[in-house]
């Protein structure tokens, strides 16, 4: 994961990997995010040698995922949960596609 962290150093902050999962938390200037998604995804294809869809969330996306929990909601336990975020590329550049 170090690896891909070093993509992300080149002009994001605070990089932090997550276990070996691929997920990526960073902070990132208002004026690179509409471009952000398609250059990771193509500087992973250079480095790595596969192209691989890149999904962008800001932290009030998060936050709101978390919020939504239908399972907090119904009174279940604040346990595991897991959320999938597919990329459907919608000319924001929040997505680079595979």
């Amino acid at each position: 994961m170090a690896e891909l962290a070093k993509i992300f150093a080149a002009g994001c902050g605070d990089v932090k990997t997550y276990i070996q999962s691929g997920n990526v938390v960073f902070c990132a200037d208002d004026g690179i995010v509409d471009k952000l998604a398609g250059l990771i995804t193509q500087q992973i294809e250079e480095r790595f040698g596969c192209k691989v869809p890149v999904v962008l969330r800001t932290a009030a996306e998060l936050g709101e995922v978390v919020r939504s929990n239908p399972f907090l909601k119904a009174g279940g336990g604040g346990g595991f949960a897991a959320r999938l975020f597919s990329c459907r590329d919608t000319g924001d550049g929040r997505c680079g596609g595979a």
